[in-house]
Parts: structure tokens; C-alpha cells; sequence
């Protein structure tokens, strides 16, 4: 589990309050100053972002710990045999065309996977072959 306070250009879930859950895999976008909940977070195909045995949630710091408007995140894939590194970041796809229903913001998800040998993936669902 995992929990954030977003920076204040990360798209739709700008000053929001991200809980990552375990269990689920979801992300939960909540506001940050009145803490209700938003929306779970979501892939640019509007599915729900799953994040198999998300471990946590940070942000960079502009420094060596990367840009601070991207979101890193580890988890443990495989029943945790396996470990996941990752970013997401808001995503350049334009929501003016979709209803206002399936508005929730869409973000980017760029993974790299470590097992026997070091790999890098970019997928907007969580699938590394």
C-alpha cells in the first residue's frame, strides 16, 4: 500500500491524496483538501489502473530521485517473487472529446521489470511478456 499527496501538475489528480491498495492492485484519488474520494485512477483506455502487489507510492524530488512531477512505484509481481519498478505520469491524451462520465484522467504507465534480466516495458495495461 501506498500513500501520496500529488504535485500540483499531475494532471486530473493535481493536490490530490493517491491511496494505493495492496490487495486490489487500484489507486484511489482522493481531494486534498476536502478528502473526498474522486475517482480510482486510469489507464488512457479508461480501464481501471491495476498494479499487481503495488508495495508503494513516491514521488521524485527534482534531484536524483528523479523529475518530482512523476510518480514511482514499486510492487511484487509473481505472489512478490518478482519485483516491479515503475512511473506514472499524466497522460498527453487529449479528454475534451470523451463524456463527462468517462473523464477520469488517463495516465501514462512506463514499467521496468526486473527478474533474471533487466527489461523495459511500456504499457498501459500491466502485462510484461
Amino acid at each position: 500500500m501506498g500513500v501520496v499527496w500529488t504535485t500540483r501538475d499531475f494532471g486530473e489528480f493535481s493536490n490530490a491524496i493517491l491511496v494505493g491498495n495492496f490487495r486490489s492492485g487500484w489507486i484511489a484519488a482522493f481531494n486534498g483538501f476536502t478528502h473526498k474520494f474522486i475517482a480510482f485512477v486510469r489507464n488512457p483506455d479508461n480501464s481501471l489502473m491495476f498494479i499487481d502487489g503495488l508495495w508503494s507510492l513516491t514521488f521524485g524530488n527534482d534531484a536524483t530521485a528523479g523529475p518530482a512531477n512523476t510518480l514511482f512505484f514499486t510492487a511484487g509481481i509473481n505472489n512478490e517473487t518478482d519485483g516491479l519498478f515503475g512511473t506514472i505520469t499524466p497522460s498527453t491524451v487529449s479528454t475534451a472529446t470523451k463524456s463527462s462520465a468517462a473523464r477520469s484522467s488517463p495516465l501514462a504507465v512506463h514499467i521496468k521489470k526486473r527478474q533474471r534480466r533487466q527489461r523495459l516495458c511500456r504499457f498501459f495495461l500491466f502485462k510484461c511478456n
